[in-house]
């Protein structure tokens, strides 16, 4: 008896060494159905393909979401993932990436009355752009960023008024018009009827999971990969994002 109760003891003492390691995620908390807060709650598609994750790996996830600017600096700085990031020749240097998870439809906005024609980088030349401050949209976004003026924002709201105002001609908006539907709900004194969306999407962007190199997280992506490629091959994941949005006709899945 005393035998079985050390063993018992000694069982228990481990338990905090072979309980699951929690991974902590950072995310845009304005970017749903992607991902972001409904009614209150973490959701959206990224959020539900990192819970599929979770429940096929070892490893546990924890999301918090932020303004885009201050996740993005956790992520630089911290001992944490970030998720719907986009991926350029910059940020290759500083983080491992995953395979991709969503494919963001970045739109144009403008102040009903002010449309223009959109098909390519060229048409925003000269331009006044609102954008999220820290945000890319992949490498031909990066190229021609410079051809056009950024005014960076710390969020959807300001962007949108700041249109109103005339200070900027164009606004940078994703996940698409879900998107921009969601957080105009929640602004009491702004209406779609103020805005039109152009017809052609900016970008259908790749989004991935990914840590900054010094983490070295390349063996933990290896396996989450592969558990994400299952899902795409079975049909799950394809499942958690019609649930959310329509998937861009341009883009294959994810």
């Amino acid at each position: 008896m005393r035998k079985n109760t050390l063993v018992l003891i000694s069982l228990f003492s481990l338990l905090p060494y072979i309980s699951a390691q929690e991974i902590v995620i950072m995310g845009n908390e304005e970017t749903y159905p992607k991902i972001g807060y409904r009614e209150g709650e973490v959701a959206g598609v990224l959020c539900e393909i990192l819970e599929y994750a979770d429940e096929r790996m070892a490893e546990t996830f924890r999301v918090e979401l932020y303004p885009w600017s201050r996740a993005y600096s956790y992520a630089l700085t911290e001992n944490v993932g970030i998720v719907g990031i986009s991926q350029t020749a910059e940020r290759s240097d500083i983080f491992d990436f995953s395979m991709t998870l969503f494919h963001d439809e970045v739109i144009l906005v403008v102040k009903k009355g002010e449309e223009f024609d959109f098909n390519s980088y060229a048409d925003l030349q000269g331009k006044v752009v609102g954008v999220c401050r820290n945000c890319s949209f992949g490498p031909a976004y990066e190229e021609a960023k410079n051809t056009f003026s950024i005014v960076p924002d710390g969020g959807i709201e300001q962007r949108l008024r700041l249109l109103l105002a005339s200070r900027t001609d164009v606004a940078i908006v994703n996940p698409g018009r879900e998107g921009l539907s969601h957080e105009l709900e929640k602004i009491s004194d702004l209406y779609p009827e103020q805005f039109t969306v152009l017809e052609t999407p900016m970008e259908i962007d790749p989004n991935y999971l990914a840590f900054s190199k010094s983490q070295d997280r390349e063996e933990f992506l290896d396996r989450f990969n592969r558990v994400i490629k299952e899902g795409v091959e079975n049909g799950d994941i394809r499942k958690i994002i019609e649930e959310y949005c329509d998937l861009p006709s341009q883009s294959p899945v994810p």
